[in-house]
């Protein structure tokens, strides 16, 4: 079993550490073009397609562990998904970056249960309930925390489903 952090936003982390958010999606990038995937027993990190094109797990596979890096302040143990937005931007007493979070201050670990690419339109009402919300508001969530246009909600991009159970 592996542990990787995952950086989200302070809504996503809130869903997370509420509960209601047991599903991720992020997008899926080609790792290589496999040549002869027969002959290889190493790719047990990922999936291979139809196309024998590979695509590695980029936060573990099923049984491994995320833990959620989210923006907290740690003179005092506030984060910032709990509405707390009064601390100074940068500085001392200020929010740090999701990305300087340690393993030790994260309150929110989850296990992933499955694990599986599906094209992003592919998504169910039953999966976004799962993401914590309905498909009209994904589809503007998508849209808001997608940095790059080739990967908008309208683009239809291939995702990594990951589902979560809190531990």
């Amino acid at each position: 079993m592996k542990e990787r952090g995952i950086i989200l936003n302070h809504e996503l982390a809130g869903m997370a550490y509420s509960g209601e958010l047991t599903q991720l999606r992020i997008v899926a990038q080609k790792t290589m073009k496999l040549k002869n995937p027969d002959v290889c027993d190493f790719y047990t990190d990922g999936i291979i397609d139809d196309r024998q094109n590979f695509f590695r797990y980029p936060y573990g596979g099923v049984g491994d562990r995320i833990w959620i890096r989210e923006s907290f302040r740690p003179d005092s143990m506030v984060y910032k998904a709990d509405g707390d937005r009064t601390a100074p931007r940068f500085g001392i007493g200020g929010w740090l970056n999701p990305g300087e979070m340690p393993r030790w201050a994260s309150r929110t670990t989850m296990d992933i249960v499955e694990v599986r690419l599906q094209r992003l339109h592919d998504m169910s009402e039953a999966d976004a309930a799962a993401m914590g919300s309905d498909v009209i508001e994904i589809m503007n969530l998508w849209d808001r925390t997608v940095p790059h246009i080739e990967h908008r909600y309208h683009t239809n991009p291939l995702t990594w489903v990951y589902d979560l159970e809190i531990i």
